[in-house]
């Protein structure tokens, strides 16, 4: 069961939430960890992935937003704090999709930015995914 904390977030901004109790055995496959940060202000939000990748140095990542434009802004900003990052979105010409899925496969670009989860098909195995947003 979540926090408190998580069920007020829910009741607020989510229109006819649903709960799906799921047995705690079939919540996450063996190996994968899966926590949460709460961030009590959105404007914390990108000091705290910082924090995250200070701490999972070197680690790829894919992130997902709720929309290309707050991809676009957290890319921009991760890149200027020296992270090599790309915003992988639909608007993108094809080319400069392939152009930025062999960098990350080369490992080049160590964070993909992106609002499609299909991206996580074509990456494969990523070892740390993180929503940045609340998924809609």
């Amino acid at each position: 069961r979540p926090p408190p904390e998580v069920d007020r977030f829910c009741q607020r901004h989510l229109h006819d939430p649903v709960r799906v109790e799921v047995p705690p055995e079939c919540l996450t496959f063996e190996g994968i960890r899966q926590f949460y940060v709460a961030v009590e202000r959105a404007e914390w939000k990108l000091e705290t992935l910082l924090d995250l990748f200070e701490i999972t140095e070197h680690t790829p990542c894919l992130v997902f937003t709720n929309t290309r434009r707050k991809a676009v802004w957290v890319c921009e900003h991760l890149v200027q704090r020296g992270i090599s990052a790309a915003a992988l979105h639909l608007d993108l010409p094809p080319d400069r999709r392939d152009q930025l899925m062999t960098g990350v496969c080369q490992g080049s670009i160590r964070v993909v930015i992106t609002t499609d989860p299909l991206v996580r098909v074509n990456l494969g195995q990523v070892p740390m995914i993180v929503n940045y947003d609340m998924p809609p």
